[in-house]
């Protein structure tokens, strides 16, 4: 069941029955569930001389007119005397106010509702009074304005308009400007602005709007404002450049193909700018390992620019087979000395070098050039050539010979010697191996006696015989090559009428 709660004034009835008894009914100024439940029935012994004592409200302090700004907190109050318990009940334009029995009435947080006429009416048992109407005037809050809804960009193409809008919060009346650039706009005040028709020295503008209201402004971010054109003036590739790969030295070019109005073009390797390279193909005519990368155009004018597909330039390296350019050359040198042979070769690196002596190979010459340390005779006529190679080919040099002579002659005396004919018979060792007796077909010696010395000097001919000279003091051996190709040295036996072996020495 629906409750009904009522505030009322007292109304007090004096009856007097029959048998002299006061009787008192009404209601209190409370919220009561029924507004005729009967409060407070008191039978009073009743004659003549009886008389009621006690005094109705009086009002001292009426509540006074106010004016707040919605949202503030506000109080109205009453002072009233009286006897016994005193009520109040307050009235928002004569209308009654529900659940206030105080003597102040507060709104914590008022509204432009709440505005009005306030009185109190103040009740006890022996009477009622209303207080003075207090007027509450509710001034409406000024907020200061927000953007809540920024400008966007707009992109358009040329001779069409863009419309630009903006949406802000705050306390009416708000104003609006909007501004190019910075600058404001003629009669652009409210909150869109639409541009007249637009062409290419608009795009880039910037638009914005001021919101602005008695408590502040705000204003909106830049929204740009782009003006493309048609398809047929802007720039558009037609042929992307391609990959290439060339080898080192060759020349190769890069092409691209655009369409539009008043075109540029600009070429970049790697993402870098190349200086100068300006024209619709880019060329290198001798290319490096260096040159290797990434390569793209970008093509622009006055309504924009586009980029080609990158292309990469794959430069393989140029190998050229070795080429001997300066071979060795034949060396003389004395026994126990060293010769150097070198040898001058192009071609692409790396490059090996491999020498040879008399068709074999030398373990651990691998530059280009060989040192034979401390030559010998056995190395007289020896032939030396190197071998150049790298992944593409080899090239082999020219042989060198070695020639070797002797520092001075091998000196050897005979302490004791019998010669009775002419014929000359000695013996060799030949690299540490005895080797046969020879005879000398052409024997000459002068003034030969046991106790003469003699110079001997033993040579090859062309038979491969071995003869002498003689001259001088002392027997002396200068030993040369024989027909088989070696070379003599160590001890040597003089014939069959020797009496003694007789070591040599170099001089």
């Amino acid at each position: 069941m629906k409750t009904i709660k009522l505030s009322i004034i007292i109304f007090i009835f004096l009856i007097i029955n029959s048998i002299g008894t006061i009787i008192i009914t009404g209601c209190t100024t409370g919220e009561r569930d029924n507004p005729y439940d009967p409060v407070n029935i008191t039978e009073v012994p009743w004659d003549n001389d009886t008389e009621v004592s006690g005094s109705a409200p009086k009002i001292t302090s009426h509540p006074v007119s106010k004016t707040v700004t919605e949202g503030e907190s506000v109080s109205i109050s009453v002072s009233a005397t009286g006897s016994g318990n005193l009520y109040y009940s307050w009235y928002k334009n004569d209308s009654p106010i529900g659940g206030e029995i105080l003597s102040s009435y507060s709104i914590s947080n008022t509204t432009s509702s709440d505005a009005g006429s306030y009185r109190c009416v103040v009740s006890n048992s022996y009477g009622t009074v209303s207080s003075n109407a207090a007027v509450l005037t509710v001034v409406q809050g000024i907020s200061p304005p927000v953007v809540n809804r920024q400008p966007s960009d707009i992109s358009v193409e040329k001779g069409n308009k863009a419309t630009f809008s903006v949406t802000a919060s705050g306390t009416d009346p708000l104003q609006y400007q909007w501004q190019r650039n910075g600058v404001n706009i003629s009669e652009a005040n409210s909150s869109s602005y639409t541009t007249p028709s637009t062409d290419m020295s608009n795009n880039g503008d910037l638009f914005r709007c001021i919101v602005e209201n008695s408590a502040g402004k705000d204003t909106s971010l830049a929204a740009k404002l782009i003006v493309t054109t048609s398809q047929e003036d802007m720039p558009n590739i037609t042929y992307h450049p391609i990959n290439r790969s060339v080898t080192e030295g060759e020349s190769v070019t890069f092409t691209v193909s655009a369409t539009g109005l008043d075109l540029r073009y600009q070429w970049f390797k790697n993402g870098y700018y190349i200086n100068g390279a300006t024209s619709p193909s880019f060329s290198i005519s001798s290319v490096a390992l260096s040159n290797a990368g990434s390569y793209n155009c970008v093509v622009s004018n006055s309504y924009g620019s586009v980029s080609s597909n990158a292309a990469e330039l794959t430069v393989v390296q140029n190998i050229s087979p070795p080429v001997i350019t300066r071979h060795p050359r034949d060396i003389t040198v004395e026994d126990g000395d060293e010769a150097t042979f070198s040898v001058t070769a192009s071609g692409s690196e790396p490059l090996k070098y491999q020498w040879q002596r008399n068709g074999k190979i030398i373990s651990g010459a691998n530059s280009s050039s060989y040192t034979k340390p401390l030559v010998d005779m056995s190395n007289d006529g020896d032939l030396f050539r190197c071998i150049v190679e790298n992944s593409a080919g080899k090239d082999t040099s020219d042989e060198a010979e070695l020639t070797v002579t002797f520092a001075g002659l091998y000196e050897s005396r005979i302490l004791s010697c019998t010669i009775s004919d002419i014929f000359f018979m000695f013996r060799l060792d030949l690299d540490g191996s005895e080797g046969s007796a020879l005879g000398g077909a052409c024997l000459s010696l002068t003034n030969c006696t046991n106790a003469a010395e003699y110079e001997l000097e033993l040579r090859s001919n062309s038979s491969g015989y071995w003869y002498q000279t003689t001259d001088g003091s002392g027997i002396k051996f200068k030993l040369k090559q024989n027909s088989s190709g070696e070379w003599i040295f160590n001890q040597i036996c003089i014939g069959t009428n020797c009496s003694s072996i007789t070591d040599h020495g170099g001089l």
